[in-house]
């Protein structure tokens, strides 16, 4: 049996990432993606940024 503090344990080791917001259309026109609207820096870092990074470009997607 798992004790409660080895699930919290478990579940805090690995927290949730956001979803990618790559749409699989893949075209650079004037630094951004004609997809997911971001620039080609947001994209190659993207891996290696903080969630609170990735949250912050996420809402500025909406207005681009």
């Amino acid at each position: 049996m798992i004790k409660a503090s080895e699930m919290v344990r478990r579940k805090n080791k690995n927290p949730p990432q956001l979803l990618n917001p790559c749409i699989n259309i893949c075209i650079i026109e004037n630094g951004s993606c004609i997809g997911c609207k971001r620039t080609q820096k947001e994209i190659s870092e993207w891996f290696w940024m903080e969630e609170e990074t990735k949250q912050l470009v996420m809402k500025s997607l909406q207005k681009r």
